[in-house]
């Protein structure tokens, strides 16, 4: 199971978690995640995948928004965002086959 910017929950809503039903699902998963996302707030989403660790693999893209789009002053070319997360998912699907 591929999660592209999980969203854990609402927006400034912490309190707000949806992950419960992810602690009962026996798949591996793989969460691509930006670190700006505001629909998942770094800490809370390393709580979850925490306690779902053995079938969990978490890759971040740092300074990532809900998109993946990051901020100019960066430098990051938003094409080359994208295809470092399809290259992730590619080597994810190979390592669990």
């Amino acid at each position: 199971l591929i999660f592209l910017g999980y969203p854990l929950h609402p927006p400034g809503k912490f309190d707000q978690k949806r992950d419960e039903y992810l602690l009962d699902l026996q798949l591996p998963m793989l969460f691509i995640q930006g670190t700006r996302d505001p629909f998942a707030r770094m800490d809370l989403l390393q709580e979850t995948i925490h306690r779902i660790r053995d079938r969990v693999t978490l890759h971040w893209i740092e300074g990532g928004d809900h998109s993946f789009k990051v901020l100019v002053r960066t430098g990051q070319n938003y094409p080359e965002i994208l295809k470092n997360v399809a290259g992730t998912v590619a080597d994810w699907i190979r390592e669990i086959q």
